[in-house]
């Protein structure tokens, strides 16, 4: 409603309707201030502002100058109020998003079997060409030599089986 009376105030004004104007300016001054709306309480005091100035009333128009910048002080504020809660907000939302997935990646860890590497054949079929290059033999994968040699469960863990029985068979034949 404050918009359409600012507006038609508006037409007034520039028309050279004055008393009109301000009419239709107190009345969006009015219903603004009632509704709480401080843009409309800007808008308002503006249009005031400018009808009394081209009446002569220097004093009215002062007054209603100094409305505006008070309004327009607190519809900045209020906008920057807005912003930092929205900020914080924000913050406070992506700190329990990142304390649920640190959670679930937690549990998910902790309900994960332990499961020990065993090398597959197919793990080993680079080196065997390259160890009986050298006139050796490789080894077969077992249980047995894997769980007594490697203390690590990740796939590195075939390359030091494999390294660890070479430097074994090199200081061997030696």
């Amino acid at each position: 409603l404050y918009g359409s009376l600012l507006g038609r105030g508006q037409m007034e004004l520039e028309a050279g309707d004055l008393a009109a104007a301000i009419a239709d300016g107190r009345r969006a001054m009015r219903v603004s201030s009632e509704g709480g709306n401080l843009e409309g309480q800007v808008g308002a005091s503006d249009l005031l502002r400018r009808a009394y100035k081209a009446m002569g009333h220097a004093d009215s128009a002062y007054h209603y100058f100094e409305l505006r910048v008070m309004y327009a002080d607190s519809l900045i504020n209020a906008t920057n109020l807005n912003k930092l809660q929205n900020m914080a907000l924000a913050q406070e939302l992506k700190e329990q998003e990142d304390a649920k997935l640190k959670s679930e990646e937690v549990a998910a860890r902790s309900q994960q079997p332990v499961r020990h590497h065993r090398p597959h054949r197919d793990h080993l079929g680079i080196f065997p060409a390259r160890v009986q290059s050298h006139g050796w033999s490789a080894p077969r994968p077992s249980r047995t030599y894997h769980s007594s040699r490697c203390c690590s469960s990740s796939s590195s863990s075939t390359c030091c089986c494999i390294l660890s029985w070479i430097a074994s068979r090199t200081t061997h034949r030696s």
